[in-house]
């Protein structure tokens, strides 16, 4: 018959989960991130598919079902490993850990006792009742005593000796005993000589266990008697209690009826004070009711003055931008590219240059270069800078993920660093003679406290698969309009570029896109100085499609529409192509930047 598969135990060691223990039964137990999983795992290092508990040939063993950061029996990377009981499984490097334990039943066993009276051992073997037991072998100081012939057998011219006196007959029990064993020597003398002592010895052994038990019996009989007192005097007790238990409740009655009647004149005054609290509540209820309303008017006045407010200050900026792109020398508008050289030059120092420093360690051991840079522009009076969020948090998408999986490189939190600088001042500089480093002084940093991150749009996973050797589903932050983030220079007191709706651009319409494309690569004299591109818009729906120059470096910078306002974000170009760019409309950015909702 095939055994029963065993059952077996998961006691968390480390993890969110640390100090539960789970049972399975199951053939097959998968773990990961997946929610198909028999143990899901959401702790970081574990794989959405990461590992599985299979019973096969008598035995369970831990498969590796080709996971991103490895599973580990006993500290040592395992793929297929056979589990004994107490085994410590890890999933991945820094994961959860917990032993395996299998179910088993203790049997006790109990011994039997081999011990025995030697006198009823050797007449239970003389009567066929008990094995014999190993004959006790004659001692080297016992003569060898020669047998005497009878009398009417003796030689004839023999000396005559003289005759031995007659022993008396043994005693039953020791005949019992040497019919048993002939050869077990129960004395020194001969077997002719027994001495005549056995028989008060087996007298003595059958009269003392007798008296003993007469004793016993007498001892139980006095045991009982003092039982049957004690039960007398327990039932005794036991009436004692039951009428102190019947006064105990008589007095109890009486109190609680001197309670009723000393209590119930206070609860009926409690009463009419709670009705006279509860008359005064409504009435506060009430008043505050009414100022509720007025409050909710004066608020409503509030609000419409300060749109007002808005659309004249608004009407002002507009009025202001007008007159700025005047020409120098007379009273026209500047137009074309005098127009755009006007914008660019006014609004190059709201834009700002991106550089995110993070490093990851690959499965060598290796220190790797994370690091990735874009743009941003201020948005707000008090310092708010408006980005893509595959800016500051790069991991997260597709091209930096793809090769962590394949690379095996995990991110070093303590590593990550987010700097800014505004268009035209200097990021680099020198030290030692020859090094070049960030000049943290001329900018913003999350380093020294004057950059923070203030919060993103949610995260939108996909799920995808690796290409290469080994094929790994790993999860990526979806392409759309999430990709935002909001940055907040502390202390910043930089004009902000003004914010229009995206429907005010249509196709064919012109715009420029600011920003830093490529990063420092272009950058020589290590100077921030935005790189603008002239393109029109060739379509404008969920996105905005413009035919500007765009590269790496440009996501997160303002598409600039005719009158100087960012009407989108630049965020991706199409594969294949540098003059067909992508940009989110503005209205994403403006919720991000005034409440941080979608």
């Amino acid at each position: 018959m095939e055994a029963a598969m065993p059952e077996f135990y998961l006691d968390f060691l480390q993890g969110d989960q640390a100090g539960k223990a789970l049972h399975f039964d199951k053939e097959v137990v998968r773990v990961g991130r997946s929610d198909e999983a028999d143990l899901p795992c959401e702790e970081m290092g574990v794989s959405w598919e990461h590992a599985e508990f299979r019973y096969r040939d008598g035995h369970y063993w831990i498969i590796d079902s080709g996971s991103t950061n490895g599973t580990y029996v006993n500290d040592e990377r395992a793929h297929n490993a056979r589990l004994k009981d107490g085994d410590v499984v890890r999933f991945g490097k820094k994961g959860p850990s917990l032993r395996f334990r299998l179910k088993t039943d203790a049997a006790i066993i109990i011994p039997q006792s081999s011990s025995e009276h030697p006198g009823y051992a050797a007449a239970r073997r003389a009567a066929g009742e008990e094995p014999q037991g190993r004959r006790r072998k004659r001692l080297p100081s016992e003569p060898d005593l020669p047998v005497l012939p009878a009398a009417g057998g003796a030689a004839r011219g023999a000396p005559t000796a003289r005759a031995p006196a007659v022993a008396p007959p043994p005693s039953p029990g020791l005949q019992a005993a040497e019919a048993a064993d002939p050869g077990e020597r129960h004395s020194d003398l001969p077997p002719a000589a027994v001495p005549a002592s056995g028989g008060r010895l087996q007298t003595v052994l059958l009269v003392v266990p007798s008296a003993l038990f007469c004793a016993a019996l007498v001892l139980l009989c006095l045991l009982y008697m003092d039982s049957l007192d004690l039960q007398d005097e327990l039932r005794a007790e036991r009436e004692a209690a039951r009428g102190l238990r019947a006064e105990l409740q008589s007095a109890r009655d009486d109190l609680r009826r001197v309670e009723v009647e000393t209590l119930g004149e206070e609860r009926r005054r409690s009463a009419r004070l709670e009705e006279e609290i509860a008359r005064l509540r409504r009435r506060e209820n009430e008043r505050l009711a009414r100022a509720s309303g007025a409050t909710e008017r004066l608020e409503r006045q509030l609000a419409e003055a300060r749109r007002e407010n808005r659309r004249l200050r608004d009407a002002l900026e507009e009025e202001r931008k007008h007159r700025v792109y005047l020409a120098p020398g007379g009273g026209q508008a500047a137009t074309g590219r005098a127009l755009w050289k006007a914008i660019e030059k006014r609004l190059s120092p709201s834009v700002v240059f991106i550089a995110t420093r993070v490093y990851g360690r690959n499965a060598q051991g290796k220190r790797v270069d994370l690091s990735v840079f874009g743009t941003g522009f201020f948005a707000s009076d008090d310092g708010h800078i408006i980005t893509n969020k595959h800016v500051i948090q790069p991991w997260k998408f597709p091209e930096l993920a793809s090769r962590m999986v394949r690379e095996d490189i995990s991110i070093l939190e303590d590593t990550y660093e987010v700097h800014c600088w505004r268009g035209g001042t200097r990021f680099l500089r020198r030290r030692g003679g020859r090094r070049l480093e960030f000049n943290l002084a001329s900018g913003y940093s999350t380093k020294n406290g004057t950059l923070r991150v203030v919060r993103t749009a949610p995260d939108v996973w996909e799920t995808t698969l690796s290409g290469g050797g080994a094929t790994r589903a790993y999860r990526v932050h979806a392409a759309g309009n999430e990709d935002l983030a909001l940055l907040q220079a502390v202390g910043a007191h930089v004009p902000p570029i003004p914010l229009a709706s995206s429907d005010s651009v249509g196709k064919l319409d012109e715009v420029m896109v600011l920003g830093f494309p490529a990063g420092p690569a272009i950058l020589e004299r290590g100077v921030a100085e935005t790189s603008p591109a002239m393109g029109t818009v060739r379509k404008a729906e969920e996105t905005i499609q413009v035919s500007a120059a765009m590269l790496g470096g440009n996501s997160g910078g303002p598409l600039i529409d005719a009158r100087g306002r960012a009407v989108g974000i630049s965020t991706r170009v199409v594969r294949g192509s540098e003059t067909l760019g992508t940009c989110l409309r503005i209205e994403h950015a403006r919720e991000l930047l005034f409440g941080g909702r979608y």
